[in-house]
């Protein structure tokens, strides 16, 4: 056989692996959110999401990259494995509380290790088409339930409505998780149009057309992110380009404001019911908010009494249901247990971990902000990359200060966006 055809061959099977390896990039982070997308096993419910994941980490062993993981990050998830195996020895629920090592081992090799190492790896250009490219496709998803609903067609995964109209929120399990989801699209988008000099041509109606991607969930965290942005990127600590931040930011805040506003009045019925439905209804009046509040009030509880290692994680639930479950089950189901999951990331590391684990994220989010800090302060790396980067970073503050919304430490999308910005930090670096 001639060098030639042996050459064209060869070019064939890269061409092709690349090919594969794109495609399952692409779905991995696609259905990260796919919180609906499941098989039923039994009390079990294995989700399209996982397996994809498990196929994409599959074909990246089978073609042998170098691994790599700095020496301070491999610490903080040990530091975190430490807490989460104390506590279970000797928490409530042990065999729970393995399950979630178990869950914990399982998500930094598929959600954090496998995006870190892709973006280590991989073209970066390529990367972000493909990682912002599939957020787009969720977000047109939750767009078409909403505008189905306008004409009485009902998409089956659109499980909220308001005064007729379905809340956004693709195949996540409500509008608060697709918003949650959304952030790191929406924020690093708004972040680079902030830190931008000069106006690209329809800039304003892109990045409208990106942040009602968001908007359209409706979910009362929208009034707690934006906020949220609006204040990081003042401190000169998160954001270092206040120059460029202050020229715009009026204007922002002003556009923000009448936004608000024009959405309220136009939309007056869906927004009192949606957006401002803690302030309409009242707080402990209304049903979402008394059943968190409920939550954060008994993880407190039990921070008190288990300060240091708390109760394991996933004993917290247990413990509360056989305190105040109605129910007399010698053989409780996952879906009796989750009616009493804490109901927010901080309470829910603070009962179910204690003050070790507290500490063991806080280590985490350290090394995070040091890895920011010396991408920033490398004088090889250009001013571009580093906007790039504090607009990353500046997504990744808002995504986990509106976790604390919502309970679940682990949330596919919620670790591959921390995974593909920590890559990020560490790929300029590597670059310079």
């Amino acid at each position: 056989m001639s060098m030639a055809v042996l050459s064209s061959t060869a070019t064939l099977k890269r061409s092709f692996a690349l090919t594969v390896f794109f495609t399952l990039l692409f779905f991995y982070l696609l259905f990260s959110s796919g919180e609906q997308l499941h098989l039923v096993l039994g009390i079990y419910k294995p989700k399209i999401g996982h397996i994809v994941a498990l196929v994409l980490f599959g074909w990246v062993m089978l073609h042998k990259w170098a691994w790599k993981l700095e020496r301070r990050m491999l610490i903080a998830f040990a530091f975190i494995l430490a807490s989460l195996v104390l506590s279970a020895v000797f928490g409530a629920a042990p065999l729970r509380s393995f399950g979630y090592v178990g869950v914990y081992l399982f998500n930094f090799c598929v959600y954090f290790f496998l995006p870190l190492q892709i973006v280590m790896n991989m073209d970066l250009d390529r990367f972000f088409r493909i990682y912002w490219g599939s957020f787009l496709v969720v977000g047109s998803y939750a767009a078409l339930q909403v505008a189905l609903s306008i004409f009485g067609v009902y998409d089956p995964l659109a499980l909220q409505r308001v005064v007729m109209i379905a809340r956004g929120q693709a195949w996540t399990y409500e509008p608060s998780y697709y918003a949650l989801y959304m952030i790191p699209y929406v924020m690093f988008h708004n972040g680079a149009a902030l830190l931008r000099e000069h106006k690209l041509p329809n800039s304003r109606i892109k990045l409208f057309c990106q942040n009602m991607l968001m908007v359209i969930s409706t979910s009362t965290g929208l009034i707690v992110s934006y906020p949220i942005f609006l204040v990081s990127i003042l401190f000169k600590m998160l954001n270092p380009f206040q120059k460029e931040v202050r020229q715009k930011f009026a204007k922002m805040l002003t556009t923000s404001l009448i936004s608000l506003g024009l959405f309220t009045v136009l939309f007056y019925e869906i927004a009192l019911h949606s957006i401002f439905k803690f302030f309409y209804f009242g707080f402990l009046a209304h049903w979402s908010f008394w059943a968190r509040w409920q939550g954060i009030v008994a993880s407190f509880e039990t921070f008190f009494k288990h300060p240091l290692i708390g109760v394991g994680l996933g004993g917290e639930s247990v413990k509360r249901f056989r305190q105040e479950s109605v129910y007399d089950f010698k053989l409780e189901t996952l879906g009796e247990y989750e009616a009493f999951d804490p109901s927010n990331c901080f309470t829910e590391v603070l009962a179910s971990l204690g003050i070790i684990g507290l500490l063991a994220f806080i280590y985490l989010g350290i090394v995070f902000y040091k890895a920011y800090q010396e991408a920033l302060s490398d004088p090889a790396i250009n001013e571009s990359a580093k906007k790039i980067a504090t607009a990353l970073f500046l997504s990744l503050v808002v995504m986990i200060v509106a976790l604390q919304m919502n309970q679940g430490l682990f949330r596919p999308y919620v670790w591959i966006h921390a995974a593909v910005v920590y890559g990020y930090f560490q790929r300029i670096r590597t670059f310079s």
